[in-house]
């Protein structure tokens, strides 16, 4: 038989032990990855540099808001800070949602069981913008471990986005 890189025809995967010869695709790549090796090599790097530039412009947000916050930690909340924090959440509310599927992946592997059990699966991302008022989130007890998983997170893809040619 030769290979083209298309897809098993649904009778060849209906066969009885076809699960070992032809695994689900969640099985064999992560998310959007399989769907992406089927595309042309143009439209491949055209959505890859998609996303470098999504994530870089993530990335750089999301250091004004570390920063925005370690600043307001030591010095108190001035009005300039609030404004500031309201110009980012309100970029965050209507940009996150473009790069949540390449986070969530890095997320998950963060996310202890204790967590999951009670149901309380909260993204960490979410959570550092969420809050309308910049006094709760510095007052919350979990902005400081929220910051550590969203940096590990973030690190971890732009590590990946970097390492795949």
């Amino acid at each position: 038989m030769i290979r083209l890189g298309w897809p098993v025809p649904a009778f060849w995967r209906l066969r009885p032990s076809a699960d070992v010869l032809y695994p689900a695709p969640e099985a064999k790549a992560s998310s959007g990855g399989r769907r992406r090796a089927y595309l042309p090599r143009p439209l491949r790097s055209l959505l890859k540099r998609r996303d470098d530039a999504m994530i870089k412009q993530f990335e750089e947000r999301y250091e004004d808001l570390v920063d925005l916050l370690c600043v307001c930690a030591k010095e108190g909340v001035q009005p300039i800070h609030a404004r500031r924090y309201t110009e980012l959440r309100t970029w965050f509310l209507a940009s996150y949602r473009r790069v949540q599927p390449m986070l969530t992946r890095y997320l998950l592997q963060d996310v202890d069981s204790a967590t999951v059990a009670e149901g309380q699966a909260v993204d960490p991302f979410v959570a550092l913008f969420s809050p309308p008022v910049l006094d709760v989130l510095l007052h919350s007890e979990d902005v400081i471990s929220h910051i550590q998983k969203t940096r590990k997170a973030l690190a971890a893809c732009v590590e990946d986005l970097r390492s795949t040619t």
